[in-house]
């Protein structure tokens, strides 16, 4: 697993590369099925998309508030 800052995100990652990510959520804006986290760090932010087929990190996510600190995971594709 590699630790990465949003900066490095706008960066092309290798697919395949589970990457795991540290910041603090800045927004949260709901859809109908759709969570939007805007999460910062020290060099950027990044939007992660929680939907409601992860009913456990959908929950989660609709009760997050600002300022929360997250890790984020994207496993491998």
């Amino acid at each position: 697993m590699k630790n990465v800052y949003a900066i490095d995100l706008l960066n092309h990652i290798p697919n395949g590369t589970q990457i795991e990510f540290y910041g603090w959520v800045k927004t949260r804006r709901k859809q109908s099925k759709v969570i939007f986290l805007d999460v910062c760090d020290s060099t950027g932010k990044i939007q992660s998309v929680i939907d409601k087929t992860n009913k456990k990190m959908f929950e989660l996510a609709r009760r997050i508030s600002k300022e929360t600190a997250a890790r984020l995971t994207q496993n491998p594709i």
